[in-house]
């Protein structure tokens, strides 16, 4: 969604930063590493009705992966072991 904004935007290297905010999604960082310095790049060059829009669209984007918790069983495991929860059978 975000790629799809940048390149409406006509945001130079808009397939590399859609990359790079997918990547950041998936090491569970988020998208505002690379939306911020974007959008701010967009106020200083872009007219304010376009950057307006752009803003508008960008930043709910960038705020939907946060709907979504970490689904990796190992990292489940690991805060089921610090809670003291023990899912093992006792021996």
């Amino acid at each position: 969604m975000i790629g799809m904004i940048l390149q409406l935007a006509d945001v130079p290297r808009a397939g590399l930063l859609a990359f790079a905010v997918m990547m950041l999604g998936i090491l569970q960082i988020g998208s505002a590493v690379v939306v911020i310095p974007v959008l701010i790049w967009l106020w200083v060059t872009r007219d304010f009705g376009t950057a307006l829009l752009i803003t508008v669209l960008l930043v709910p984007a960038s705020l939907q992966n946060r709907q979504f918790p970490c689904k990796i069983p190992c990292w489940q495991g690991i805060l089921l072991e610090t809670d003291a929860i023990s899912t093992a059978s006792p021996a």
